[in-house]
């Protein structure tokens, strides 16, 4: 273990420096400065609802894990340690925390602050010894993070973060935790086109729902660095204020999971007049007219483009329902935690549901209704030989007996020889028919259906069950259950915690309306409280978002919405 420092410098320098206290960590912070960032010792206050949501963020993981297990979790970009020493006090044993910074000034003004606040430090790569002690590093990150595999990780650099993307996914564990602060505002909001396609490969513009586009295309860069690595994501939650972007993801492994996220990727069509917009859809082929995507008519009243191509950004859900509600619960259970970030968490927890099937449809027991028809083919051939055979009759006009003319005629000639014998020999010669062809069908009300020519039964049942009925159906012994098969239910209990994930974060409306841009009677604005009754009065759902003080998350469209905000004016 390192020394204890006994000499923290000359008195000069403690002179120019205060002390900083945040959620009871105290903190050497040095005075003001015409440039604070390049300070060792940089810290800025405004960021407190950004380490606070990290915090909540770092304790339902930990809560996840089992009684026994230790979360590995990195401050990548640790400055002062403030961040690091947060979450040593308040999740203790239960973590292993490292600090990371590039500047050994930065590490050694980390080494003091834990001691300032009686917390023993560990230099970087020596053997922890003890578990009451925060890891400190001085390493380019980069380096840091394809040398270990951290369960959370958190990058918060001086401006973008997609240099560190790559070796952040690159040893992030399954379910494993990625929180990344994003502060290049002339990147992500577009003010720079040239910067935004360099660092985010996308373009944007100046609309309404600006701070939520900026965390979309933010989402879709993590997307594809996650999926050069092989894997997906699920995105937990996205914040954004003044001049910094939050998002936090968790890592899904396999290939099937990077494509699905990379699905989520998409171009979005904007009108430049009435600002509706529409996520275009995944295809190779050309469209002959983009406009026919918008549900607004403003190409047809207007000559010229009057429309832009945005993106690509990400398409699917930026809530996490129930991740969100345990951030709720653990932000009443840690003291110090501002009445800022607990109102930011109970707007979030009620932004999520907007559009959330799984938690508007109670007959749907938090699982999505699935829309179209699943099929499941037992044998695998996928009906091959009865299209054959049916082609054949077609083709040369002979008549070949059907599944179902074979399955009666086996079980009549079974039932004829069990009667001409004794007992023994009509166990050992008792016919047994042969595995046919069965689908397994699902409609939009979640009912099943099983068939197989004319034979087909109607019932409800579960996803494991689908299987089995089917052989019972057929008359499929299954006492000694085949390799595939045995295969085939150990992947079903692997995907069980994804299906959970996929049904929890349902899709939900994406993007928002604001006041300010439809209201009819400009300088009056009606009260929100107002809004959202009327349009829930109208059965639509409704919630005010995070991202824009005059704004409102809702299913209902753009002319329903402006129809609202009319009713509201004439009252």
């Amino acid at each position: 273990m390192a020394a204890p420092i006994t000499d923290h410098g000359s008195r000069e320098k403690y002179n120019t420096m205060d002390i900083y206290r945040e959620l009871g960590v105290q903190i050497y912070k040095q005075r003001e400065s015409a440039r604070p960032e390049k300070t060792a010792t940089f810290l800025n206050p405004k960021m407190r609802v950004n380490r606070e949501l990290i915090l909540l963020t770092l304790a339902v993981k930990v809560k996840c894990q089992g009684d026994d297990d230790i979360t590995s979790c990195l401050d990548a970009f640790s400055a002062s340690g403030v961040q690091a020493l947060q979450w040593k006090k308040f999740l203790g044993k239960k973590v292993k925390v490292t600090a990371n910074d590039l500047k050994p000034e930065a590490v050694a003004g980390i080494n003091e602050n834990c001691q300032l606040n009686g917390c023993d430090f560990q230099d970087y790569p020596e053997t922890i010894q003890s578990e009451a002690v925060i890891e400190t590093s001085c390493k380019n990150a980069n380096l840091l993070l394809h040398e270990r595999s951290f369960q959370c990780i958190h990058l918060d650099p001086f401006g973008s973060s997609v240099n560190f993307l790559d070796a952040a996914f690159s040893n992030l564990p399954k379910d494993g935790i990625l929180s990344v602060t994003s502060t290049d505002v002339s990147a992500f909001l577009g003010k720079c086109p040239q910067v935004t396609m360099r660092h985010y490969n996308g373009h944007v513009i100046k609309c309404e729902y600006q701070p939520e586009l900026a965390c979309r295309l933010i989402l879709a860069s993590l997307a594809r660095a996650a999926a050069r690595c092989h894997k997906g994501l699920e995105v937990l939650f996205a914040f954004a204020k003044e001049h910094f972007i939050l998002t936090a993801v968790r890592v899904r492994r396999g290939y099937k999971k990077a494509d699905e996220s990379l699905s989520q990727v998409r171009r979005l069509l904007h009108c430049n007049l009435c600002e509706e917009r529409t996520f275009l859809k995944e295809s190779l082929l050309a469209e002959d007219n983009l406009y026919k995507n918008l549900d607004c008519s403003c190409y047809k009243a207007h000559p010229g483009k009057t429309a832009s191509l945005l993106g690509p950004v990400w398409s699917g859900s930026i809530f996490s329902q129930v991740f969100v509600d345990d951030m709720k619960t653990f932000s009443a259970e840690i003291p110090g935690i501002s009445q800022e970030v607990r109102s930011i968490l109970e707007k979030m927890s009620e932004e999520s549901r907007i559009g959330n099937q799984s938690s508007c449809n109670p007959d749907t027991d938090g699982k999505l209704q699935t829309l179209g028809k699943r099929k499941i083919d037992l044998d695998g051939e996928n009906d091959r030989k009865t299209r054959k055979q049916d082609s054949e009759t077609a083709d040369g006009g002979s008549t070949i007996p059907s599944a179902d003319q074979k399955l009666e005629e086996k079980i009549t000639e079974g039932g004829s020889r069990g009667n001409a014998k004794d007992g023994k020999e009509e166990r050992n010669n008792v016919w047994k028919p042969e595995r046919t062809n069965i689908t397994v069908t699902e409609n939009i009300s979640g009912t099943s259906v099983i068939g197989r020519g004319v034979m087909a039964e109607t019932y409800s049942c579960s996803d494991k069950e689908k299987i089995k009925v089917a052989d019972t159906l057929t008359g499929v012994e299954n006492k000694k259950p085949s390799v595939n098969k045995l295969k085939e239910e150990a992947k079903e209990k692997r995907d069980d915690n994804s299906k959970n994930d996929s049904s929890a974060q349902a899709m939900h409306t994406p993007f928002y309306f604001t006041v300010v841009k439809h209201c009819p009677n400009k300088g009056k604005w009606p009260r929100m409280k107002t809004v959202l009754d009327i349009l829930k009065a109208k059965g639509h759902q409704a919630a005010l978002t995070i991202f824009h003080h005059h704004g409102v998350r809702t299913t209902a469209s753009l002319q329903q919405y402006m129809q609202a905000l009319q009713e509201c004016s004439d009252s």
